[in-house]
């Protein structure tokens, strides 16, 4: 919630807010794993990911609160290191779409990713799509 008003995101954003409330509760019968990083009792930073198989794991959210200034770097850090201890077989790490923002792209790219997905969409003519 506190991430929503400092980064003064539209109405779209309350969808990624929602699911990402449902990931919590239902953290464990998800399957998920993830790390959280607070100052003072206060949490700052979290990701919340997922195995899509025995080599990659999917950063499905990663938010840091502006109050913490290094905290998308220090929560991202930390959970690779947690990552590379606790699944060593692990080879990847998915950070997923940039949503076409400058700046989520940047930092994306600032970790010096080994290749980029290109992301596409299938429709079944049969639903009534007709592109």
């Amino acid at each position: 919630d506190q991430w929503i008003v400092e980064n003064d995101y539209p109405q779209d954003y309350v969808e990624e807010q929602t699911a990402i409330k449902r990931a919590m509760e239902n953290f464990d019968t998800l399957g998920l794993c993830g790390a959280y990083i607070t100052i003072e009792n206060i949490p700052v930073s979290f990701v919340i990911a997922e195995k899509l198989n025995e080599e990659t794991l999917d950063l499905h959210f990663e938010k840091a609160l502006d109050i913490a200034d290094g905290a998308y770097a220090a929560i991202n850090n930390a959970f690779a290191k947690y990552i590379r201890d606790k699944y060593p077989h692990i080879r990847w790490l998915n950070r997923e779409d940039d949503l076409g923002l400058e700046g989520l792209r940047k930092a994306k790219l600032s970790y010096n990713p080994h290749h980029l997905v290109e992301k596409c969409w299938a429709c079944l003519l049969e639903d009534g799509y007709d592109y």
